[in-house]
């Protein structure tokens, strides 16, 4: 079976890996390089917290196994951070959504720690309370990861399995047989059959399914965020407050962002000189850490994360067109790996996994929010 992956973001690398594994003939093209769109500006957090209902709670539990499973097949997995998750409220109606979310989350099984003002203190040093805040949340299997190198190592592991590899192949035709895909056309002219082509191109989906005459329904979200310099603080756990959220991002820099700046942020919004945001950001991220205090921005980067119309994972064949397979989530850091899996078993050997049949692609779009 010859199968085209369109995408080498997390997800495409992923699904070109287990493809590849899985005995199938892969290319794995991207417009750019791998790694280098929403890959490369994406808080990056992994986990399964406000996702609901379970069953899709359940799926991101599952996806977050995955990142431990694919640690211990692949060597010098680095990338990967299972620092915990902080999290506090403020005021009344805070600490009651956080106590209702936490006891939902511990009904389904889902680790969840109450830390004291003292127990805090002893797990992250530099953090403060906000005075008022006289406990911490923490969700011990959460954690962050190094996208760009995990996407290397994915793509390294899909060359060695004998996909592949086409950067800076943007594709501008979808060849069709009827109502069968049966390739593409890139932007040098070249054309290339395959028995399969699989979408992995996040929120450009709707745009790479029109070429195919299918329309699938995804847009995009653009989220904000800001890279400082180093300082000398330590901090292990990413860490959630009602105002920002901040997490490592190695040699002593982090990443601060807050939900509220995204609104009206274009993917091509300018990023320098700094957006005004900084400076109220790095003054909410200092009240948290006061060791950032003076710390400089760096960086800042607009990811946009792909977002289907009733805001869940859109995961298999489209219909009214044989041969092309669609793969769009706005978790792909979490799911992506396990989706890898998934979908690589389902093109190669028809396996449908039950995990995934609430998210197929012909399913009628009930707005809703997925979390």
């Amino acid at each position: 079976m010859t199968v085209l992956v369109v995408g080498a973001g997390i997800v495409g690398a992923s699904v070109a890996f287990r493809l590849a594994a899985a005995g199938a003939t892969v290319t794995l093209l991207d417009a750019g390089r791998p790694g280098g769109g929403t890959s490369a500006a994406t808080f990056a957090w992994i986990n399964a917290n406000s996702k609901g209902p379970f069953a899709y709670h359940l799926l991101n539990v599952c996806g977050m196994a995955e990142h431990l499973t694919l640690c211990r097949e692949l060597e010098n997995a680095a990338w990967l951070h299972q620092s915990g998750n902080l999290e506090w409220a403020v005021g009344e109606r805070g600490e009651a959504a956080l106590r209702a979310r936490t006891e939902r989350l511990r009904a389904w099984g889902y680790p969840v720690e109450r830390l004291t003002r003292r127990e805090l203190r002893s797990l992250e040093p530099d953090v403060a309370l906000p005075d008022g805040v006289e406990e911490a949340v923490l969700f011990p299997t959460e954690g962050y990861v190094d996208v760009p190198p995990l996407v290397g190592a994915l793509v390294a592991a899909a060359r060695r399995a004998g996909a592949r590899v086409l950067p800076g192949t943007p594709v501008v035709e979808i060849s069709r047989t009827g109502d069968r895909v049966t390739g593409v056309v890139t932007a040098d002219g070249s054309r290339l059959a395959a028995d399969r082509v699989v979408s992995c191109v996040g929120h450009r989906t709707a745009a790479l399914a029109r070429l195919a005459g299918v329309t699938v329904p995804v847009g995009g979200v653009p989220g904000l965020s800001f890279y400082t310099h180093a300082a000398p603080v330590r901090l292990r756990a990413i860490v959630h407050t009602p105002e920002v959220s901040l997490r490592p991002d190695g040699g002593g820099r982090f990443v601060v962002r807050a939900a509220e700046f995204d609104a009206g942020v274009a993917e091509d919004a300018a990023v320098w000189p700094l957006p005004q945001a900084a400076d109220i950001l790095m003054a909410r991220a200092t009240a948290v850490l006061p060791g950032l205090a003076g710390t400089p921005v760096e960086a800042a980067r607009v990811g946009v994360r792909p977002m289907p119309d009733d805001e869940y994972p859109l995961v298999g064949p489209a219909p009214g067109c044989e041969g092309f397979y669609v793969v769009c989530t706005h978790s792909a850091v979490t799911l992506g790996p396990l989706l890898g899996r998934l979908v690589a078993r389902e093109i190669v050997d028809g396996v449908a996994d039950d995990r995934i049949a609430p998210y197929r692609t012909g399913r009628p779009m009930l707005h809703g929010a997925a979390g």
